[in-house]
């Protein structure tokens, strides 16, 4: 993933859900290559940047409930930081 243009479109968002779904071994790092590589051929294509885990559920990698729960954990973090550091 050091290849510039993954850089631009592998975000942060996109580097942390694939990271969590890594830890939670839903995921192979091969995977998240493939994934990559895939946004970076639909934006050259369509102009358009799907999210990692779109691409994940079209390639029937994941599936969108386990999309959600991978989500939610997102969800649950940034509700702690709130009340942490409000």
């Amino acid at each position: 993933m050091g290849d510039m243009r993954s850089k631009e479109i592998y975000t942060k968002l996109d580097r942390w859900f694939t990271d969590t779904a890594l830890v939670k071994d839903m995921l192979e790092e091969p995977q998240v290559h493939s994934a990559v590589q895939e946004q970076v051929n639909l934006r050259q294509a369509h102009g358009r940047c799907p999210r990692i885990w779109e691409i994940l559920v079209m390639q029937k990698v994941l599936t969108n409930e386990s999309v959600d729960e991978v989500l939610d954990l997102l969800g649950k973090e940034l509700r702690f930081f709130q009340k942490t550091y409000a």
